[in-house]
């Protein structure tokens, strides 16, 4: 690399992290630029699930990198990572996937994570990206506090809602589509007699499946005297009217929506909606969350590319998002480490997107299937379901094969 080098990278989130970590190791220069006011001025989201990217993630980021072990929800009591599919109305275990050194799997704290990637980068904060110019020396990002910044090569790692993506794929038509699914999402402290068979269930989260409604109800953190612990819990339902904004759950009360969640979920086997029960109004997220997602399509060429959410953001509903942000970050990263004699940028980030949009049109796709199961279990249901689970059965031990985990469900 030649002294005046540099890679610009617009969104400090954990794809464009990952990326300043990679160059950072093989020490290519980098500015990071992210539009929040500081790491913790927004709230950070609560957990991610964190799995075929581990090996990646330790192996491609400096060896000064502190221990990795501290972001894993409930670390500090030994917990190891868990998740269970139930039948919603019987409680009969489908299946059960815990952490193990064949599949490493972490539940991770999102904020720690995020912390974790931070270390040792400079980071610009309240910098709120514009727009770019670019020529045969470089590009440059403006910025709207009036400030500006020349690199080689722009990569937008900014979101779903990129401002980089907006510019470079102008009149594409290529923009996020809402995923048709309602939801209500709340958080609620439990104390410990609840909390304890919520742990039970499935240390890091499970999922409740009945025909036309899915419940997960996820751990979140102990209180400091371990006497309450955060939760939180999303009914999710397939609703081709979602697309239509604003959809009801947008303009509904606290109260509305609580009175939805437990009148759906009145016939579900009762441990299982413990934690919903448990909520009061003042713990329903409002407005409710809006999933959307994009298949990713080539880039014009140039010194401009994508990454994470920006180019294939994906539905929750395989919890694989943030590693294929990391992924990218990562794998662009390690594509301008090994730039071959000669390799222009242009055809350098050909190289990159080659992998990247094959890999992340696969994510958005099973992604999709998995988000869209609500559908084919709506239709199974509305033409089957007389008192017979064997449907829910079947679909959960699919859903497992295609996943690998397809020795651990039961019968």
């Amino acid at each position: 690399m030649s002294d005046d080098f540099k890679v610009l990278i617009i969104g400090g989130g954990l794809g464009g992290l990952a990326l300043a970590q990679a160059l950072r190791k093989h020490g290519i220069a980098y500015e990071i630029f992210e539009r929040d006011l500081a790491w913790d001025s927004r709230n950070q989201g609560w957990a991610l699930s964190l799995h075929w990217i581990l090996e990646d993630l330790l192996g491609q980021t400096p060896d000064d990198m502190p221990s990795f072990d501290h972001v894993s929800l409930g670390y500090e009591h030994g917990m190891e990572a868990e998740f269970a599919y139930f039948n919603a109305f019987t409680g009969e275990e489908q299946m059960r996937l815990s952490h193990s050194k064949e599949k490493p799997f972490l539940r991770s704290d999102r904020s720690k994570v995020r912390l974790w990637l931070m270390h040792k980068l400079d980071i610009q904060w309240n910098k709120h990206f514009i727009r770019y110019t670019e020529d045969s020396d470089g590009v440059t990002a403006y910025f709207e506090d009036g400030t500006s910044a020349k690199g080689s090569l722009l990569v937008g790692a900014d979101g779903v809602n990129s401002k980089v993506r907006d510019q470079l794929m102008v009149g594409s038509g290529l923009k996020p589509r809402i995923i048709p699914l309602g939801n209500i999402t709340s958080l609620v402290e439990l104390p410990k007699e609840k909390y304890t068979k919520q742990l039970e269930l499935g240390r890091s989260f499970f999922l409740a499946h009945s025909p036309n409604h899915r419940l997960f109800v996820g751990f979140r953190h102990f209180s400091k005297d371990e006497e309450t612990a955060s939760f939180y819990w999303r009914l999710s339902w397939y609703d081709k009217e979602t697309q239509n904004e604003p959809y009801w759950t947008a303009t509904a009360s606290p109260e509305e929506l609580m009175e939805y969640a437990r009148e759906k979920t009145k016939d579900f086997f009762p441990l299982l909606t413990e934690t919903l029960r448990a909520t009061p109004p003042s713990g329903v997220v409002v407005p409710s969350l809006t999933f959307w997602d994009m298949l990713p399509i080539p880039l014009p060429t140039g010194r401009v590319t994508l990454l994470g959410d920006g180019i294939h953001p994906m539905s929750p509903f395989r919890g694989e998002g943030a590693n294929f942000a990391m992924k990218d970050g990562l794998s662009l990263g390690q594509y301008l480490a090994e730039r071959k004699n000669g390799e222009t940028i242009p055809e350098l980030l050909k190289r990159y997107e080659s992998e990247m949009l094959i890999r992340g049109s696969g994510g958005v796709l099973k992604s999709r299937a998995a988000a869209e199961d609500h559908v084919k279990e709506s239709d199974e249901a509305d033409k089957r379901h007389n008192g017979d689970n064997s449907w829910l059965t079947a679909r959960i031990k699919k859903q497992a094969g295609d996943q690998g985990f397809k020795r651990v469900v039961k019968d």
